[in-house]
């Protein structure tokens, strides 16, 4: 999922856009860590 969020969709690429500072590939990491 990590790979399809980084590689795929860009996640990297949304973080500077305005209302998603916080939307960054350890965001993610971290709440794919808790759901897991």
């Amino acid at each position: 999922m990590l790979f399809v969020l980084k590689e795929l969709a860009g996640i990297d690429a949304v973080a500077p856009s305005p209302g998603f500072e916080d939307a960054g590939y350890d965001t993610a990491q971290a709440v794919l860590g808790e759901s897991a």
